[in-house]
């Protein structure tokens, strides 16, 4: 579990599932072994292995941390509003 992520009252994260920081696992959730989750609410990332998020697949994938979706969507705006 990550720092300052929130786990509410009947979810379960089975072994090996992980939860970024910053992140909230809904109450009655279940995370499945070996999956990887992020963000408010916490949505799957894929699976990934111990200790890191899967890496994005791809053009438009998601990113892989809350953090690094504000970077993108911080970069898109400032892009669009200059133009």
């Amino acid at each position: 579990m990550g720092a300052v992520s929130v786990i509410l009252y009947d979810s379960t994260m089975e072994d090996g599932a992980r939860l970024d920081a910053l992140s909230l696992l809904m109450k009655g959730e279940t995370l499945p072994a070996g999956t990887a989750w992020a963000g408010i609410p916490a949505a799957c990332q894929d699976r990934a292995g111990p200790g890191r998020l899967a890496e994005p697949r791809g053009p438009g994938a998601p990113a892989s941390t809350p953090g690094e979706r504000l970077r993108k969507e911080h970069e898109r705006s400032t892009t669009e509003s200059a133009a």
